[in-house]
């Protein structure tokens, strides 16, 4: 069973299909203002000045946030039930998210942090590229039916610790649109960016050009 809608990287979430969507708190980006090093100098001088700065990746952004809902017995997304099991995220299940919006689930395999930086046009020798990110986790996955091990990472939650895992999966194709990422839920696992508690957070490739937009659909399936 799986769920879909979708969200454009710095706008707002746009529901797709039978999914209600709530956008909480604030998009944020990391800027690091230092202020201006300097040293004075004259013709002649050998000096050794040490530096240090951070800067914002390019090629990734995050989400994070809850899961609602439960499963059904029903006709169809119109008619009223036959039955329903209550579901809550301790009953487990994954979030996902694919610039495509018609990913083959049917289809979806294990892929490899190259093709991701193909995908996305990644030179795999920078230090974010998919090559030198997707490299921490073999992550065991159960989605759609289909299971197996693929490349993935951690990412740190409000503590510091490398807690939730981000894993990448594909449906045999090369475009952007036939990769998905992936993390599995949990309700122990606090955010990152304010010790919350919450079911998912994730990562997900962009394109790398400034104030260039993407737009991810999210798939949900619950246990």
């Amino acid at each position: 069973m799986l769920a879909l809608f979708g969200v454009l990287l710095g706008s707002t979430f746009a529901a797709i299909t039978n999914v209600t969507d709530t956008v909480e708190g604030v998009t944020g980006k990391y800027t690091y203002n230092l202020g201006t090093a300097n040293t004075t100098t004259e013709g002649g001088n050998v000096t050794e000045v040490n530096l240090s700065s951070n800067s914002s990746t390019e090629k990734w952004a995050g989400f994070y946030g809850n899961v609602s809902g439960n499963l059904l017995l029903a006709q169809s997304y119109t008619t009223p039930a036959m039955y329903v099991w209550t579901w809550a995220p301790a009953s487990g299940g994954e979030v996902c998210a694919s610039t495509g919006s018609d990913f083959g689930w049917s289809a979806v395999q294990t892929t490899t942090k190259n093709l991701i930086d193909a995908a996305w046009y990644f030179a795999t020798g920078d230090s974010d590229s998919a090559t030198n990110t997707l490299t921490d986790v073999s992550a065991v996955y159960d989605v759609n039916g289909v299971t197996g091990t693929t490349t993935g990472t951690y990412t740190r939650d409000n503590s510091g610790a490398s807690v939730w895992q981000t894993f990448a999966l594909d449906d045999t194709g090369a475009a952007k649109g036939d990769f998905a990422f992936c993390v599995n839920m949990s309700t122990s696992k606090t955010f990152a960016p304010n010790g919350n508690t919450g079911a998912y957070q994730l990562m997900v490739a962009t394109n790398e050009t400034a104030a260039t937009y993407e737009t991810y659909f999210f798939f949900v399936e619950l246990n």
